[in-house]
């Protein structure tokens, strides 16, 4: 704003400059009023008080000049073109300036170039017939030298308007380009302090969630002084235990003494007192072993919980509680299964699978109430199966592979929601028993709790990875995933897809429909890549119209049926404008691991090739890499 209110006061100064310029040249030229051929002979006596009037005018003029807005800039013009019009015919063609020049400026600098277009027309007209008439009578009279000169002068001056015109216009294109860019600095400028207060709020929002998992990490900490103080409890007690069994031994002895020194008790008398100090013994040996085995598994469940809270990370805390599993719970199989939400409807996948029947698990999708796992998240309960199965509620469900007998079911909560099921296998009928079945319920109470945390952690850190155009993730967010989800497949040997997408035919409906609208169309094809994908999957925008779909726990084949609904969503929506519609098309490539490589970087060139192979094959189509 500063800059061009300056470039509006440099254009006043240059029109009081050309209005002063004007004045003193016409003075000079008619010799302060002397030469008035046209003067009333009332009126030349006074030549020298017209003269000062018409000096505190054009002074007056220079004042209003710099300040005239609105109605006042239109009266200036037209007091300027009226008086300058009677200066022309009074004392001839040295007021040109003033009387033609002077007005058709402020016309300009005042309201429009098309103003002073208009002004110059009619400008023209009038000092045709006050000055150009009587300049040709002159001539037709004999003054031929006289109406020369004028006509000289007219020239001169006239030329000298016609420059003065012409740096006035380049003024004024100069400003409203630099009052154009300014306008649009502004407005770049409100852009980026929206996008930052945006990015404020964002950052406002993650540090008030960050101090809620602060606050549940202290609620889990205080919870495990808890555990600490009971588990000292019973030390304690355990310990009161071996100062009462120590105490029972010595009155044992003390009664054994007694005992020979009574040797001609009855005989009868001798054995109750044996079986009195046998049973307390025995009673006393049990509480002891009891008190040991509370205190080892308090020591247990104080291990997991000290585990499962020493990170927010999800991927750290699924392996910390699979440890803590197999330490606490030995199994053949230990498989976490997690809820997702696809299509609108909630699914069990296996997030982490421990076990030799890795296959088996690794595409086992399961709906809610379907199967052992399925049963325990839609009912919320465990489950516990002794001999390959069990029947409950008039169904009979099963172990999850033939190979295992016995299997312990448990789900997983934080708070109200159900996040998921742990399920653990061994091979022999009846090798759980109620008390692991109890220690595996503790043990779910406390990873559901680590489990929330991580996953809600997850969600706001991912927040900001997402492209700001369509929200999808962004390269570099599918580029980490890619890198952690190869190696976790890798290892337990479950399958990872990557799809690859690119419009056909987007360059040219950019061009066609502008920047807005081919923003829009990125918008609609996100949202019909996201409809078509898994929550567990991870949909990216890489650059311009590409996208990029990293599907876990998913073959190929089934990455390639996600593909192929994406190309025919695309196919069938018409976006753009009402008034200029766009057809697109999309090219799909798909790879996947193991089938097509074993690394993060071979499963991306291997997807690039199928996508160049649909590209050359016309576009339109989803392809695997063949090579």
């Amino acid at each position: 704003m500063q800059e061009a209110q300056g470039g509006a006061d440099r254009l006043r100064l240059f029109l009081i400059v050309t209005r002063l310029g004007g004045l003193v040249l016409g003075l000079t030229l008619t010799q302060m009023h002397r030469i008035a051929p046209s003067l009333p002979e009332v009126l030349k006596p006074q030549v020298m008080l017209l003269t000062a009037a018409i000096i505190f005018y054009q002074l007056l003029g220079c004042v209003l000049t710099h300040m005239a807005r609105g109605a006042v800039a239109g009266l200036l013009v037209t007091f300027d073109t009226l008086i300058g019009f009677a200066l022309g015919r009074i004392f001839g063609a040295p007021y040109l300036l003033l009387g033609f020049t002077l007005p058709v400026l402020e016309a300009a600098c005042f309201f429009s170039t098309l103003a002073g277009i208009f002004l110059t027309g009619i400008g023209g007209v009038f000092f045709c017939a006050v000055l150009a008439l009587p300049l040709l009578s002159s001539m037709r009279d004999g003054s031929d030298a006289s109406a020369l000169s004028t006509l000289q002068l007219i020239g001169t001056q006239g030329l000298f308007s016609l420059i003065l015109l012409y740096l006035c216009n380049l003024a004024l294109g100069e400003s409203r380009q630099r009052a154009q860019f300014i306008e649009e600095m502004g407005q770049e400028k409100d852009l980026l302090y929206q996008e930052m207060q945006k990015k404020t709020q964002d950052i406002g929002k993650i540090y008030a969630e960050v101090g809620q998992r602060e606050t549940v990490v202290t609620e889990l900490e205080t919870r495990l002084r808890r555990e600490e103080k009971a588990r000292m409890e019973v030390e304690d007690q355990l310990m009161q235990a071996v100062d009462d069994l120590d105490n029972l031994k010595a009155a044992a002895q003390q009664m054994e003494m007694q005992n020979q020194h009574l040797e001609h008790s009855s005989g009868q008398r001798e054995g109750q007192m044996a079986q009195e100090i046998h049973r307390v013994r025995g009673q006393m040996e049990r509480d002891m072993f009891m008190l040991q085995k509370r205190l080892e598994r308090e020591t247990r469940l104080l291990g997991v919980l000290r585990d499962l809270t020493g990170t927010l990370a999800l991927n750290d805390t699924l392996l910390a509680l699979t440890n803590q599993l197999q330490t606490v719970l030995p199994s053949q199989s230990c498989v976490i299964f997690l809820v997702d939400e696809v299509d609108g409807h909630r699914e069990l996948y296996p997030e982490v699978a421990a076990s030799p029947y890795t296959d088996a698990f690794r595409n086992r999708i399961l709906q809610m109430g379907e199967e052992a796992p399925g049963y325990c998240v839609a009912r919320v309960r465990p489950l516990r199966i002794e001999n390959g199965s069990v029947a409950v509620e008039g169904q009979t469900i099963n172990t999850l592979t033939p190979y295992e007998k016995s299997a312990l079911i448990c789900p997983l909560k934080a708070g109200q929601d159900v996040l998921g099921a742990i399920y653990l296998g061994r091979t022999d009928a009846n090798e759980f028993s109620p008390e692991e079945q109890d220690l595996l319920l503790r043990i779910c109470d406390l990873a559901g709790a680590a489990l929330g945390n991580s996953l809600e952690y997850q969600r706001h850190i991912q927040r900001g990875l997402h492209d700001p155009i369509t929200h999808l993730y962004n390269s570099l967010f599918l580029e980490e995933r890619l890198k952690e989800e190869v190696m976790r497949g890798r290892r337990y040997t479950y399958p990872v897809s990557l799809i690859l997408l690119d419009l056909d035919g987007f360059a040219a409906a950019f061009e066609k429909i502008g920047e807005a609208a081919a923003h829009k169309i990125l918008v609609e094809v996100a949202e019909i890549v996201r409809q078509a994908t898994r929550e567990t999957d991870v949909p990216a925008r890489l650059e311009s119209d590409d996208f990029g779909i990293l599907c876990v726990h998913t073959d190929r084949e089934r990455a390639k049926a996600v593909g192929e609904r994406i190309r025919v969503a695309v196919a069938a929506c018409v976006f753009g404008p009402p008034q200029i519609p766009v057809k697109l098309t999309a090219s799909v490539g798909v790879a996947g691991v193991p089938h097509d490589a074993t690394s993060e970087e071979v499963l991306h060139k291997r997807a690039l090739d199928a996508l160049e192979t649909a590209r050359s094959g016309g576009g339109d189509r989803v392809c695997f890499w063949d090579g």
